[in-house]
């Protein structure tokens, strides 16, 4: 809300651990909530799925629960075609390099509600990963969305955040190295900002918006 954002999706990984909080303090300061979780999809990647109804947050839980069950205690786990069988009324957005073969697969299962993600972090490799994107979407005829990875609300978190990835990768702090966060650039941004990163991809920035409203 200081920033200035009008919207915020929460996407947990694998489950929805933050939405009762985020709800309550979405509602209390105007903030419209966009309920959703980051989904481990074998052979895809990472997905975002996004609850726009009740009737699809169903959906979603009975995936993050058929994810559970098929995977060894605290880990999670579904296909594509469980994510297609589930995608009649979420929304999809992509996240990182995804296996391109199954692309068609997922736009015939979401239509208009799949996007592919892109984000800058400002991070070596980002922009040739970037461009790739922008073509894998002219290609498939599929739209681009900004959707920074934010794991943290401020740049002051980030020594708060490598610590936790050290103790759920079992890593060593002084020893975990490049496997720390280069930068704490995934963190929330105001909407300036973020037009101006992303001044060259307007549509791809404006699309959030889009997703919000939807």
């Amino acid at each position: 809300a200081e920033l200035g954002l009008e919207a915020l999706a929460l996407t947990d990984r694998d489950g929805l651990y933050g939405i009762v909080r985020a709800h309550v303090v979405a509602r209390d300061l105007g903030i419209k909530l966009i309920v959703g979780a980051e989904m481990t999809v074998a052979a895809a990647g990472p997905l975002l799925l996004l609850a726009p109804d009740l009737e699809a947050y169903g959906d979603l839980c009975e995936l993050i629960t058929l994810g559970r069950r098929s995977a060894p205690k605290g880990q999670s786990l579904v296909g594509v075609d469980d994510v297609l069988a589930a995608s009649a009324r979420l929304l999809a957005v992509t996240l990182g390099p995804v296996d391109e073969s199954r692309l068609p697969d997922l736009k015939d299962g979401f239509g208009d509600r799949l996007y592919l993600g892109v984000g800058r972090h400002l991070e070596e490799g980002e922009e040739a990963l970037l461009s790739a994107t922008v073509d894998r979407g002219r290609r498939h005829g599929l739209p681009l969305v900004v959707a920074n990875d934010v794991v943290m609300h401020c740049a002051e978190r980030k020594a708060l955040h490598d610590v936790l990835g050290c103790i759920r990768r079992g890593d060593v702090l002084q020893q975990a190295g490049q496997r720390l966060g280069a930068n704490a650039e995934r963190r929330l941004h105001a909407p300036q900002d973020m037009a101006a990163r992303f001044a060259d991809l307007p549509e791809a920035l404006g699309r959030s918006r889009e997703i919000a409203e939807r």
